[in-house]
């Protein structure tokens, strides 16, 4: 699961675990984050 995430959710997103891809230039600049593959 992937998102591009508000200036003032980034560290909401962060303290997920979440991988940050960084600032996304397609996407007015949005930090992308995103989950890795769940296991069971």
């Amino acid at each position: 699961m992937g998102l591009h995430a508000l200036p003032g959710a980034e560290s909401f997103y962060d303290d997920q675990n979440m991988a940050d891809y960084g600032p996304d230039p397609d996407q007015e600049n949005l930090t992308y984050f995103e989950y890795g593959r769940f296991q069971r």
